[in-house]
């Protein structure tokens, strides 16, 4: 019994460990689909002097 409890709390402590190493990569994809989605919207700025 001690052995499955221990394999337990082993497997827990991986899953969290899994799912915070997830977010940075859910972050940047985020990041990157917003960036493209904001450049394909909206027209590039006029930047000739007047």
């Amino acid at each position: 019994m001690k052995k499955i409890e221990r394999l337990e709390k082993d497997l827990a402590k991986h899953r969290l460990a899994l799912e915070i190493a997830g977010r940075p990569h859910a972050l940047l994809e985020m990041l990157a689909e917003s960036a493209t989605a904001g450049t394909e919207a909206s027209p590039a700025p006029d930047r000739r002097k007047r």
